[in-house]
């Protein structure tokens, strides 16, 4: 278990359930001692960077969309966790939030200018679907062109997991890394309701051939990263000693009442929104 003076940086990769791995996360601490990196990441980061020491010091967890090498910018010891999952199911899950999220920059481009996941992922617009876990977890992100990642990026990102990372969970095994880190870090309340799921596998079972080809070349680091995360994470579930398969029913079956329990509520918040967002544009058109 960490020490509570270390500051936790959940590294989060886009498209890795790391939505609802923040909503573990804030039935741990409270909202005061996070640092949720918001939608323009960028500015998140650089106005932690400018915070004095002090105010730093208040949070125990920094969230969000940040590559390797945030640790240089807490005023003590830092540690990491992050979640990888299958770079094709990723790069699939990527692409059809883009393309059905009004609100994402990449939107009309996607819907007017590609024929489909191919061509988008060919096209160069966004270095996230070129080895984007690879980039994030070497650190160097944006530095390399797209399509000029190189072996010592991945290199780079193994080594990195190695060292500076006190959990490596994947999206796969989401409950079974939930109980990693809640071993790590000393956790209680790890049920969750899943957040921004898609249909990923049929999705991926749709996929043409030569579709397939194309995201596994621009991909192919994240491929090999995601192999050896794998092994990080058998080694680590070891680690759990023989409880493990018991552990890991207990906290599936108390889940699945959690779920239960919370699927009426998280209904009627979603109708209240509905009504409420419907009231402001009728007031807004009838004026």
């Amino acid at each position: 278990m960490t020490n509570n003076s270390e500051t936790i940086i959940f590294l989060h990769i886009p498209k890795t359930a790391g939505t609802t791995l923040n909503q573990v996360l804030q039935q741990q601490y409270p909202l005061g001692e996070i640092y949720f990196l918001g939608a323009n990441a960028q500015a998140s980061i650089a106005e932690y960077k400018m915070m004095d020491n002090a105010p730093k010091a208040a949070f125990r967890v920094v969230s969000g969309h940040t590559a390797y090498g945030f640790h240089e910018f807490v005023p003590d010891t830092a540690t990491y966790f992050t979640l990888l999952r299958d770079p094709v199911e990723r790069v699939v899950s990527f692409y059809h939030y883009v393309k059905n999220s009004e609100q994402h920059y990449l939107n009309r481009t996607v819907v007017d200018e590609f024929s489909g996941i191919g061509a988008f992922v060919s096209s160069g617009i966004t270095k996230m679907v070129d080895n984007g876990q690879t980039r994030l977890l070497s650190g160097a992100w944006l530095e390399p062109d797209f399509g000029h990642m190189e072996i010592e990026h991945y290199e780079q990102a193994r080594a990195n997991l190695d060292r500076d990372f006190t959990v490596v969970g994947l999206t796969e095994e989401f409950d079974s890394s939930l109980l990693l880190l809640q071993q790590a870090f000393g956790w209680q309340h790890i049920n969750y309701v899943s957040r921004n799921v898609g249909e990923v596998e049929r999705r991926q079972r749709l996929l043409a051939p030569e579709e397939k080809v194309v995201l596994e070349q621009f991909n192919r680091y994240d491929i090999a990263l995601y192999a050896y995360a794998q092994r990080l994470f058998e080694r680590q579930v070891t680690q759990l000693g023989p409880d493990y398969p018991y552990l890991l029913s207990e906290l599936q079956r108390k889940n699945r009442r959690h779920q239960l329990l919370k699927a009426p509520i998280a209904r009627a918040i979603r109708r209240v929104r509905q009504v409420s967002v419907r009231a402001v544009l009728r007031k807004a058109f009838s004026e």
